[in-house]
């Protein structure tokens, strides 16, 4: 047995599948051009996100060259424009190469400021002093498309 479908049927339903198609490639295009947006905003956070992450980096490395070098913990005062003048100390050869890393991220600037505090306050009590130490990293994130040129800043408090 046989089953036939009359031709009126038949003539009714051509053209129907190429719709079909055309109706799905149109939801696959604002698909893929969902996908593309979501990949263009990933790339632009990695970018801030990778800036982000060296600030931290060069904060922790002068803090632990400043940690080698805590007896003269006050030489390492700087401000956001200031750099070393000489190369004679430890404390100015640090500073050197840190403000040279920083001025690698856009705008980067660096401030350190230390304050001397009684050794009451200092956790190990064979110390006579401890300093407070405060470092500030700004920078911009107008390298990265759409991002802001209002400077981002990284405080880090600590006492050595």
């Amino acid at each position: 047995m046989s089953l036939r479908i009359p031709k009126h049927r038949l003539n009714n339903a051509r053209g129907f599948s190429l719709i079909e198609i055309l109706v799905t490639l149109v939801v696959v295009a604002i698909g893929l051009l969902g996908v593309a947006g979501a990949q263009v905003a990933a790339i632009k956070l990695n970018r801030v996100a990778e800036t982000r992450s060296s600030g931290v980096m060069y904060v922790s490395d002068i803090l632990e060259r400043m940690r080698a070098n805590a007896t003269n913990a006050s030489s390492y005062v700087t401000a956001f424009t200031g750099t070393a003048t000489t190369d004679a100390t430890q404390a100015e050869r640090d500073l050197r190469d840190w403000k040279a890393a920083i001025a690698r991220l856009p705008g980067g600037q660096g401030r350190i400021e230390v304050v001397a505090t009684d050794a009451s306050l200092c956790e190990l009590p064979a110390v006579t002093r401890c300093s407070d130490v405060t470092i500030t990293l700004r920078w911009t994130e107008s390298n990265v498309r759409g991002g802001s040129a209002t400077p981002t800043e990284f405080v880090t408090k600590t006492r050595i």
